[in-house]
Parts: C-alpha cells; structure tokens; sequence
C-alpha cells in the first residue's frame, strides 16, 4: 500500500514538471516573439508616437534595477552558502521575484523601444533588446531549477544563475552605451590626449566641411545622433542633408541656416546656459570648447559649405590660429 502511495505520488509529481516546464517553455518562445508582436501591433519602430506607450515605457530604466539587484544579490548569497556548513536559506521567493521584475521590466523595455523615441533603432539598442529579452527568458527558468536542486549542493543551479547573470551584463552594457555613449571615450587618457601637430602646404585646401567640422561633431555630438549609435530627438548628424534637415525641433529654429548664426538651432543649443533644457551637449557630457564653437559660427556665417575648402572662403585671424595654430598661413580673403 505505501508503495503503491509512493508510486502515485511520483507519478503526480512528474506530472507537474513536465505542465511546469511546457508552461515555461511557451512562455520563454513567447518573450522571443515581442519584437515581431509588437511590430504588428504598433508597425515599425518611430513610425508613430503614442504618448501612452512613452509614459509607460519610460519607466524602464526605473523598473530595471530590481532585477538587476535581486539577481545580484541571489547569486552572491548562493555562492556564499557553498562555504558555509547550516543549511542556506530559503531562495525560491526571491528567484520568484526577480523572475517577475525581469519579465515586467523586458515588457516595459520592448513599449519604450517602440514608442517613437528613437526614429532609428541603433545596432546597440538592438542588441540590447535581443539581450534583455533572453535574459528575461532564462530568468523565469530559475524558480523550477532551484525547486528540483535544493536538497543538495547543485553546480549546474549555480551555472543556471551564471547564465541569466552574463545576459544581464551584456544587455546593461548595451543599454548604457546607447543611453549615455561608451565610457571609453571619455576616459582620461582619451581626453588628456595631446592634440596632433599636422603640417600644411601654403594653399590650405582641406574642405572645411569634412576636415573640420565632422571632427567636432564625431568627439562631441555623434554618440547621441548617428544612425549608428543613437539618433536622439529625431536628430542625425550623419550627413549635410541630415544636418540641414534637423530633428524634431524645426518648430522651435530651423536647425541650420546657411549664413545665419541666429537662426541655426545646431549653434543656438551650444549657447544656451548649462542647465537648460536643450543646451547641447547635456552637461554630463563632454562640452565643446570655445574654440570650436568660434570654428561652428565661423563655418555657418560663410555659408556652412558642404564641399569648399578654407581658401576658398573669408577667414578672420583667429580663425586662421585656431585652424592653423603652430604655422599660420597667408589665406585669401
């Protein structure tokens, strides 16, 4: 009698698993589906911009750090509880939780990613989509791991955790990245670099354009509006054409005016005071000099040339220093 109980139990049991683990694996091939779900739902990324979906969506980066800590935290007590010779607490709750928090911050992740924030999604937001999404898939594994491997000392729950855990870093890395621009460049042996002595022959035929004002926008401005790496506000910087044509603030200035300083947003959104709104670059962010700015206005006074060189255009002195400074040259005006 009490092995025939025994048997039914079992057989209960295994019944349970297998519902759990057909349960969570349709679950996991949904996540994976979200991007093709939610372009048949809301169409391509920035095609529209719903203020629900913002709302929402931005509270992503809020909502993503109680997986982030709790997965953390798990993984250092689990860790902790191999040299300890009591029996470890109890972690199914919190697996649980953090299994939650993954799936509601992935969900909030995919409405911020499609409510039109971002008119081109970068390489990086992608790969930090796909990254959230399987991280968020594996996350939810880790309750049933655990429950099936907590009377004894399991490495392969240890390596379950370690999956999730790289998935996270990765997807974290990416988002930053996307957000904030790579840490990289702002590293000081990045910024303390000496500036390069070039030489010049007497007719200084650089194109202003190419030679001289990319530079400014590739150190300063493209880690927020470049295709391939973030285009904030609707803006890119990619091209002369992306230039003229602005972001979503044409209604405010025109973002270029061939000629006039006054009325070119791209120059106007320097000089707006540090803590305003729209000054450019944020104040976290690496400002642009002086001396560029001097190098901006004097491009969009002579009429911000795509294609002309420096002596083809009216130079003042301290432009010819500035562009020019170990070895000024005679340059026709």
């Amino acid at each position: 009698m009490f092995l025939l109980d025994l048997n039914a139990l079992m057989k209960k049991s295994l019944r349970k698993t297998i519902l759990c683990t057909l349960c969570l694996a349709s679950f996991s091939i949904l996540l994976l589906l979200h991007p093709l779900i939610y372009t048949s739902i809301f169409g391509e990324v920035g095609a529209q911009k719903n203020d629900w979906i913002l709302f929402f969506g931005s509270f992503h980066p809020l909502l993503l750090h109680l997986p982030i800590g709790s997965l953390f935290l798990i993984f250092f007590l689990e860790v902790a509880n191999l040299f300890k010779k009591t029996q470890s607490k109890n972690m199914l709750l919190p697996l649980v939780f953090h299994g939650v928090t993954a799936i509601a911050a992935a969900e909030l992740g995919m409405l911020w990613y499609f409510s039109g924030s971002y008119s081109n999604a970068s390489e990086l937001l992608d790969d930090h989509m796909w990254q959230g999404l399987f991280y968020a898939a594996t996350a939810i594994w880790l309750p049933l791991i655990y429950v099936k491997r907590k009377k004894e000392v399991s490495y392969v729950y240890l390596f379950s955790l370690c999956i999730p855990l790289l998935l996270l870093i990765s997807a974290a890395h990416h988002g930053g990245e996307s957000v904030h621009g790579s840490p990289m460049a702002i590293a000081p042996w990045e910024t303390n670099k000496e500036p390069e002595v070039r030489t010049h022959t007497p007719k200084d035929d650089r194109v202003i354009y190419h030679e001289i004002i990319i530079p400014i926008l590739d150190e300063k401005c493209y880690a927020c509006h470049h295709s391939e790496k973030k285009v904030k506000s609707g803006l890119k910087l990619d091209t002369y054409a992306d230039i003229i044509l602005g972001g979503d603030n044409q209604d405010i200035l025109p973002h270029l005016t061939p000629g006039d300083i006054k009325k070119s947003f791209l120059v106007c959104c320097i000089e707006l005071p540090l803590d305003d709104d729209l000054h450019m670059p944020p104040n976290k962010k690496t400002q642009i000099t002086e001396d560029e700015l001097a190098l901006l206005k004097w491009w969009v006074k002579v009429g911000a040339p795509e294609k002309a060189i420096v002596s083809d255009v009216e130079v003042p002195e301290n432009i010819k220093l500035l562009i020019n400074p170990l070895n000024p040259i005679e340059i026709s005006e």
